[in-house]
């Protein structure tokens, strides 16, 4: 972390464009302000969107409270498939689905959950969730529910990949 403050700092508090850890198939981008505004502070690969992070920052380039996150990555369906969504968040978080919105649950609140159904064609489609926190607590949570399962889990990494960049990064 002690590199991304340098580089940070170097660039005037703006941005850093470098992505530090591909671990995941999720593109993470943290802003330091709630409205995704100046760049991202700092870009890395998560694994999954679980996150509870109590009253701490996620990343150390950003403040405890008023900071954003962008995630994407692009779902691979083989099949047409109708897939449940659940998000969970304190504060506010956004899920789009190819540019369509299909979990609202924004605005600054404490912990609670919103869901959201939606059918799929093969092929693939990029997901992008937007989150903000305001203040106090910090939480993020993405489950999904396919037609042959019988609770809400994490969405398999083994159907999704890392964005590419670019105008369309599932495409």
């Amino acid at each position: 972390m002690f590199i991304a403050s340098v580089v940070l700092a170097m660039l005037g508090g703006t941005a850093y464009s470098g992505i530090i850890g591909a671990t995941g198939p999720w593109l993470a981008e943290w802003f330091a302000n709630r409205n995704f505004e100046d760049g991202p502070v700092l870009r890395r690969y998560v694994r999954k969107i679980e996150f509870n992070w109590g009253r701490q920052a996620p990343v150390h380039a950003l403040p405890k409270d008023e900071w954003s996150a962008v995630f994407t990555t692009c779902l691979g369906l083989d099949i047409d498939e109708t897939i449940d969504f659940q998000l969970r968040s304190d504060d506010g978080a956004r899920l789009d689905i190819d540019g369509k919105r299909v979990v609202d649950n924004w605005g600054p609140h404490a912990s609670r959950t919103r869901t959201g159904t939606v059918p799929l064609t093969a092929g693939t489609h990029t997901l992008r969730l937007e989150y903000f926190d305001a203040a106090f607590q910090a939480e993020l949570q993405l489950f999904a529910k396919f037609p042959n399962d019988e609770n809400y889990t994490s969405i398999p990494v083994t159907h999704l990949t890392a964005p590419r960049d670019g105008a369309e990064p599932c495409g």
